[in-house]
């Protein structure tokens, strides 16, 4: 399975990353080079101009090269009023939530840029009320509506896990009646991958019905959980078959024996894993298109082809007939005036030739002996 986006975990790790490296840095311009993706060039003294690369499902300070567009759109002029030339206070997640704010101050006024990575994705611009002033993408949901001059509303909180105590852990799993690793992933957040780690880290079989796991074992659970969001990182990028599947912040047991590669940053993993899958889709789409069109274009040059080969064989047919009437132009003069005076009829025979019909528009059809 290859990783499609952010989990909750790896945006809490980003945005301390993030935070450390572009704390007070100004932001210079605000490109949307896609629909849906931005590049925010920042500039922090001392140090060279970076490129933000916010995308519906990552986001991350990119090395590679994403060109701007020749003219700016709506969303992107909007941006650039608000915050070119403004500051970074503060990069932060909220709650436990694949949700990230950027805040900015720009002459004593305080926006938030909101960069949801769940769903569709989406980034809102707000004010100091937070009120919404722009935002990508209009969206509708079952709890919040998102629109321009409407309050922000954040989606319904789940669990902050990282600071959940034991009481709280012990409750959740008390009354689920799911799996210990759906419940771990959905309940408290963690996708997938990171419970089944968990339940390899306990010694805990990950089909296990979690309202039926004994107290000593939710507490070495509960230590487990912990213990993940306090270990060191070890960035790698995870390897299989020659492709890049996954990127984690430290050594899993999960990934064990597969191919790994070390990264300097989980912000360089990040960039390196999404925005080389980046280009390679866009790649793949670019030749998608291109092999459609040169399916079509090598079915019209072959239907040109078929219709050369007709037009040469006809050309060579009446060559043929030329030389035949030239060669014997006679006897065609002869039948031509024997019809035109009315002494040929059909069957009667001239030389090599027999008038098979003659029509009422003057043709005549007649066969070479």
């Amino acid at each position: 399975m290859t990783k499609t986006r952010l989990s909750s975990i790896d945006v809490r790790i980003l945005s301390k990353e993030l935070y450390r490296r572009l704390n007070s840095a100004r932001v210079e311009k605000v490109y949307q080079i896609s629909g849906r993706e931005l590049k925010i060039k920042l500039h922090r003294t001392g140090e060279e101009s970076v490129n933000l690369i916010v995308a519906p499902n990552f986001l991350c300070i990119s090395r590679y090269i994403r060109p701007a567009p020749k003219e700016a759109s709506s969303f992107a002029m909007q941006l650039r009023k608000h915050l070119s030339g403004g500051f970074i206070r503060d990069v932060k997640q909220h709650g436990f939530d694949r949700i990230l704010e950027i805040i900015t101050e720009n002459r004593g006024k305080i926006h938030t840029l909101i960069i949801e990575l769940f769903s569709k994705g989406n980034v809102i611009l707000l004010n100091s009320d937070k009120k919404i002033i722009g935002l990508l993408e209009w969206q509708r949901w079952r709890h919040r509506k998102l629109g321009v001059g409407q309050t922000y509303e954040y989606p319904p909180a789940g669990i902050d896990t990282p600071s959940i105590d034991v009481e709280e852990f012990n409750r959740i799993l008390s009354g689920s009646e799911r799996s210990i690793a759906a419940t771990l992933a959905t309940e408290f957040g963690l996708g997938g991958l990171y419970a089944e780690e968990l339940c390899l880290n306990s010694g805990i079989e990950k089909n296990q019905i979690s309202r039926d796991i004994d107290e000593k074992k939710r507490g070495i659970l509960f230590k487990s959980l912990h213990k993940l969001f306090d270990r060191e990182l070890d960035v790698r990028i995870i390897i299989r078959g020659g492709k890049m599947v996954d990127i984690v912040p430290f050594e899993l047991e999960i990934y064990k024996g597969f191919s790994q590669k070390e990264q300097a940053s989980f912000n360089d993993a990040i960039d390196e894993y999404f925005s080389v899958h980046e280009f390679e889709d866009k790649e793949e789409r670019v030749e998608g298109r291109f092999g459609e069109r040169l399916k079509r274009l090598r079915g019209i040059e072959r239907r040109q082809r078929d219709s050369l080969n007709k037009l040469r064989k006809k050309s060579e047919d009446y060559k043929k007939a030329g030389d035949l009437i030239y060669q014997n132009l006679q006897e065609v003069e002869s039948i031509m005036d024997g019809v035109r005076n009315r002494k040929l009829r059909t069957g009667d025979r001239i030389g090599r030739f027999r008038v098979e019909e003659i029509g009422k528009d003057g043709t005549i059809n007649v066969e070479v002996k």
